[in-house]
């Protein structure tokens, strides 16, 4: 693994975590990028994992779609 590898299973578990939450919250990505004021482009791309949400953007993710922010950043290491 690189050293720019390193963060990628985190990366990757945190955005399927987010997947999850849209899905039960029954919102779209499009609507949670709008109230984020984040472009929908780079919304998708961190739902996809291709690039990583920060702290603040999982905080607010966190407020608006009414999860624990605890729910966004766990999981389990393989």
């Amino acid at each position: 693994m690189t050293k720019s590898d390193e963060g990628l299973p985190a990366q990757l578990a945190v955005a399927g975590n987010v997947r999850a939450a849209l899905a039960e919250a029954g919102t779209t990505r499009k609507e949670v990028a709008r109230r984020l004021q984040m472009s929908e482009g780079a919304f998708n791309s961190r739902c996809k994992g291709t690039r990583a949400f920060d702290v603040a953007q999982l905080q607010r993710v966190a407020l608006v779609l009414d999860v624990p922010f605890s729910r966004l950043v766990t999981w389990e290491e393989k």
